[in-house]
């Protein structure tokens, strides 16, 4: 690579929030997690059935692990997709911010910490929290990771996911 992609422009996105949903409160409902079970067929009773999950580890019912996208991207009501008009948001928005004529979303790690719980209000955080530069077989590319943090009320972190992508022309 004679010349750097990794221009003061792109530096200068590190930290940058995503996404029109970041930084957004959503109160979880009983009704919800019940819905998200029945859309995913999940039928474990700690999910499902409040006087069964009091016995259970947890001492009351929790949502799937997997819930914490619902109240971000789920229309609220319904089982439906919050409309964005992209395939990728994500790889859409950074690649206008890179001005880069491809982008690959590669993959995703989630670490859960913390149970999601009816009643509890979740806040979504989505930064760019790493960028560097990678050859890959067309040529110079940059690799990021676009890092969402999901907490409750009380602060606790209830999951964390970061997403990775290349971008090249």
């Amino acid at each position: 690579m004679s010349e750097s992609l990794l221009t003061d422009r792109i530096k200068a996105l590190l930290g940058r929030q995503l996404m029109d949903q970041a930084g957004k409160v959503r109160p979880v409902e009983k009704s919800q997690i019940e819905r998200y079970c029945e859309a995913t067929a999940n039928m474990n009773p700690l999910y499902k059935d409040s006087d069964q999950a009091r016995t259970g580890p947890y001492g009351g019912m929790i949502a799937p692990p997997t819930f914490f996208y619902a109240p971000f991207h789920i229309a609220r009501g319904t089982l439906l997709p919050v409309p964005f008009g992209t395939d990728n948001p994500e790889v859409d928005e950074l690649m206008k911010l890179f001005g880069t004529a491809r982008g690959l979303d590669i993959g995703e790690d989630i670490e859960f910490f913390t149970p999601i719980r009816p009643g509890d209000v979740l806040t979504y955080k989505r930064e760019l929290t790493e960028i560097s530069e990678k050859r890959i077989k067309t040529g110079p590319a940059i690799h990021a990771t676009a890092t969402t943090t999901i907490t409750n009320q009380r602060g606790e972190l209830v999951c964390e996911e970061k997403l990775h992508f290349f971008f090249f022309d």
